[in-house]
């Protein structure tokens, strides 16, 4: 029998629309949908999403206002908060849900996030969890896992990661440890190795899991395809089989865009043993505004046991324009510079600080990303399509137009 995993709606929120427009996250400073302005730039930024459920008995075709969702941001485009409201329990109240708060160095750069928990009853936030970054030089970064325990108020250490790179200044392994309170040391939990196309984009990731042997063992992979603009068409999830000493398929997401580049459809797919094939188990569909920011995302789902398609639920996205100050402006002593500009395929990048770079189109979508040591390197960009590009440096702090042939 194939078995049905239904993810919350916060979480497929974050999978898609992250993926689908680049909200922008707490390290990164977006630029949708750019107009220059006298102070700075500004962009379309996500304000608000509203979330619609539709009855599971199917006695109605009305959808029922579930989850609002809200975030803030700095005068730099950094979200410094974002919350989350739900209907509860058949009431009329709106309840805290979630609530997280970010804090930056300055160098832009994501130090400290904080989740809270809503107590649903006297609509107080509760502190949960606490993130909390260490920089190494300009791009290497451990980050630890807080957890606040409600006994003694006091907050225990619960996790940690670190990452390392490869020679081409990819991240290569990511390594989580889990905090043991009775020897008071970190243990290894599991590692995940990245796999790269000539392009830069992931082609895989595999998940190693650490047991009581502490010997790593095949876990998890993910394998992805794009197409020639960047864009994810597959990812396959994989679980590694024990006894057949094999990867066995286990889940499938396909995606289509339209010519902008924007996601139009999202199918899931799980493998059914039975059968022996790939069953689509949910449908994701969506809809822009004249701006080409998201407008709608309508979820569809199977009953596993009908084959008939229900509708989940609808998400509708609020955008508004916000002025973001510092697009461009060059720090004092820090050089970023590319050329030939206009480029037709290989471009040579000089950069005073080096770091994590990366250049966006002028829609605001990621197009490419890779490090680079203090000084000059020598990159194709062949794969980028003829336009306007912004190529920014790892903190955003300096971003150059770079025009491609």
């Amino acid at each position: 029998m194939m078995k049905k995993i239904l993810l919350p709606a916060v979480m497929l929120i974050a999978a898609i629309t992250l993926k689908a427009q680049h909200i922008p996250l707490p390290e990164a400073l977006p630029c949708w949908n750019s107009l220059q302005t006298d102070r700075g730039t500004e962009v379309f930024l996500l304000d608000s999403t509203y979330a619609h459920f539709f009855p599971e008995d199917g006695g109605t075709t009305d959808s029922l206002l579930r989850h609002k969702h809200y975030a803030k941001y700095s005068e730099r485009g950094l979200v410094t908060a974002d919350s989350s409201l739900g209907l509860f329990l058949d009431t009329t109240q709106w309840l805290y849900s979630q609530k997280r708060e970010y804090t930056y160095d300055d160098l832009q750069r994501l130090t400290e996030r904080t989740e809270y928990t809503g107590t649903m009853v006297s609509n107080i936030w509760v502190p949960k969890y606490r993130y909390i970054n260490n920089y190494t030089g300009s791009t290497a970064m451990t980050d630890y896992e807080l957890e606040l325990l409600y006994y003694s108020q006091a907050w225990n250490k619960h996790d940690s990661a670190a990452n390392t790179w490869d020679k081409l200044q990819q991240k290569e392994f990511a390594h989580r440890y889990i905090w043991d309170p009775d020897s008071g040391a970190y243990y290894i939990r599991n590692h995940s190795h990245y796999a790269y196309n000539a392009q830069g984009l992931v082609t895989g990731d595999t998940i190693f899991q650490y047991w009581s042997t502490g010997t790593p063992m095949f876990s998890y992979l993910r394998v992805y395809t794009w197409d020639d603009q960047g864009n994810e068409l597959t990812h396959t999830a994989f679980n590694w089989d024990d006894m057949a000493l094999a990867w066995e398929e286990v889940e499938k997401h396909v995606n289509t865009y339209d010519g902008a580049g924007n996601i139009l459809t999202s199918f899931r797919y799980e493998w059914d043993y039975d059968a022996g094939q790939w069953e689509n188990i949910d449908q994701g569909y969506f809809t822009y505004d004249e701006d080409n920011n998201m407008h709608l995302w309508m979820y569809w789902t199977k009953d596993e046991d009908t084959g008939t398609w229900m509708k989940g639920h609808t998400m509708e996205f609020f955008w508004s324009l916000h002025t973001i100050v510092g697009i461009g402006e060059a720090v004092p002593g820090e050089l970023l510079s590319v050329y030939p500009n206009p480029a037709a395929g290989r471009v040579t990048i000089t950069s005073a600080s080096g770091g994590n770079m990366d250049i966006y189109d002028m829609n605001g979508r990621l197009q490419f990303s890779f490090r680079a040591e203090a000084g000059t390197l020598s990159i194709d960009l062949s794969r980028l399509k003829p336009g306007l590009y912004l190529l920014c440096n790892e903190n955003r702090s300096n971003c150059q137009k770079l025009v491609i042939r």
